[in-house]
């Protein structure tokens, strides 16, 4: 190594010990919250906002497209929808647009700017929470961040979802998707479960996908960086798919139809517990790319 490079990660460790010494006694004397620097101002917890919206009844389209903020959606007290927000006040305000039967919240993407956050940090937890209704049943469910997770835990139907995320995890609790549901994220897992009777996509450039459930459309899963993990009733054309990742997909082999292919650039593929080739398909109609016997599981 040359003497030149030696010194500047010398200084570069030099630099980080200092950051961290400075954080841990800041953190002693007193310090909660991290410093974020957004066109051309330093932020602190004073700068940041938080609002309520008025309770609905009725609602059945929720449009949510957010810059830098969490999507959560949890079951409210009541028979209303209604959600609070948690975010920085850097001009960036989003635009809110409630009528009898929608919920409307926009975002800009917020161009520029880093932060320094704390490990003890309470105000980096920028979010939208959601809550609706037990059993809500919804025409359309949009929710999208460019930087944040998107959680949904109550049970609830809708005819369509669409939940991207650029760089945070997706969950949801039990769904009921009757037309067509759609999950991706740059950078994250997505864990997704419930009856989805339409098509129905499952994307992750960088995390596992695991899904439960009942698939009865054509069904995908495809991550690049992460194993993919699919069980229950798979009933119509299921592709699952990873680039660097084990394929593992557990199912009823004596369905009526049935058309599954599991493909893998590096890792295993496995059906009903049983290794099989890297590139593999197996349907109600025909095998191919078989290069064992599978397990049939019965009912």
């Amino acid at each position: 190594m040359k003497k030149s490079t030696k010194i500047w990660l010398s200084v570069a460790g030099a630099c980080i010990l200092i950051g961290v010494v400075l954080a841990v006694l800041g953190r002693v004397f007193g310090a909660k919250n991290g410093v974020y620097y957004v066109n051309g101002k330093f932020k602190v917890k004073e700068d940041f906002k938080n609002y309520t919206s008025e309770k609905l009844k009725g609602v059945q389209n929720i449009d949510i497209d957010i810059s830098e903020m969490a999507i959560l959606v949890k079951e409210s007290t009541d028979d209303q929808f209604y959600f609070e927000m948690h975010y920085m006040d850097d001009g960036n305000e989003p635009e809110i647009t409630t009528t009898q039967n929608e919920i409307k919240v926009t975002q800009k993407s917020r161009i520029g700017g880093f932060w320094f956050v704390l490990p003890f940090d309470d105000i980096s937890n920028q979010e939208l929470i959601l809550y609706i209704p037990k059993n809500t049943k919804f025409n359309n469910l949009n929710l999208s961040t460019r930087n944040g997770r998107i959680v949904i835990e109550p049970d609830l139907t809708s005819e369509q979802i669409n939940a991207v995320s650029s760089n945070g995890r997706i969950e949801t609790g039990e769904l009921t998707i009757t037309k067509k549901a759609y999950f991706k994220t740059t950078n994250g897992i997505i864990s997704c479960n419930g009856i989805f009777a339409g098509k129905t996509e499952v994307v992750s450039s960088n995390g596992k996908i695991t899904c439960k459930g009942s698939f009865s459309g054509d069904t995908t899963l495809d991550t690049s960086n992460g194993a993919v993990d699919i069980s229950g009733m798979l009933k119509g054309n299921v592709k699952c798919e990873s680039s660097n990742g084990s394929v593992d997909v557990t199912t009823n082999l004596k369905l009526d139809h049935y058309d599954i292919t599991a493909k893998t650039s590096n890792g295993s593929v496995r059906i009903n517990d049983n290794k099989v080739d890297d590139n593999y398909r197996i349907s109600s109609q025909r095998t191919q790319f078989r290069s064992r016997p599978v397990t049939e599981v019965s009912e």
